[in-house]
């Protein structure tokens, strides 16, 4: 599970520094939200990882994550890409929407697993 996460932040990643889409933005707020993303992702990539510790712990005792936290990483993954996404369409205004949506999904992430 961490590895495909890993492989969509990568490819969202990938998708935000595609420098082939037309519209005309300010290249100085292109910069600007292009760091935002990668702030979130790499927060969202930590916080999955700590939660994949604590799946395999889990796991030998027996034990699962609450299915609340798998909802949430798929929130977060959805919205990352959602954000990837608007960048490479050079829509700015619907990336920083949807970045904010999953810095908010990642701090309900985080507090769900004791971050």
């Amino acid at each position: 599970m961490k590895f495909a996460f890993a492989a969509i932040l990568l490819a969202a990643s990938l998708a935000a520094q595609d420098q082939a889409k037309p519209p005309a933005v300010d290249p100085a707020a292109l910069r600007e939200t292009r760091h935002h993303f990668d702030l979130a992702a790499t927060r969202a990539a930590a916080y999955i990882h700590s939660a994949d510790s604590i799946e395999a712990n889990l796991r030998e005792d027996g034990a699962v994550l609450h299915p609340r936290i798998a909802v949430l990483r798929l929130r977060i993954e959805a919205a990352l890409n959602e954000a990837g996404a608007a960048i490479s369409e050079r829509d700015l205004a619907a990336a920083e929407k949807a970045i904010d949506r999953a810095e908010a999904l990642i701090d309900r992430f985080a507090r769900e697993i004791g971050g």
